[in-house]
């Protein structure tokens, strides 16, 4: 069974979107701590769900195996959960 997993951080605040992702916890990022806790779980993919202008989270993950799909700068958290699941939905059972 093929498992995805799906971070979105469009429509959130710094505090909590992307930023936060990239805030040290110990020697790596948060964003890396969760990464590798999905791998860990069995998970083959995991998507990121970021804004059209967000390098530094590319440059940030970009190593840990992780697909960018880019949402429009107005996007909302609904709308990158939506993007998120349509791109996971035939290619992954759960």
């Amino acid at each position: 069974m093929k498992t995805g997993a799906l971070i979105v951080t469009t429509g959130l605040s710094g505090s909590c979107g992307i930023a936060a992702l990239r805030a040290e916890v110990g020697s790596i990022t948060a964003g890396q701590r969760m990464i590798a806790a999905f791998q860990r779980c069995g998970v083959m993919l995991t998507g990121l769900v970021v804004g059209p202008e967000d390098k530094k989270a590319e440059r940030a993950f970009v190593q840990d195996g992780v697909i960018f799909l880019r949402c429009a700068a107005t996007a909302s958290f609904d709308d990158g959960v939506r993007q998120g699941l349509s791109f996971l939905r035939d290619k992954f059972d759960q």
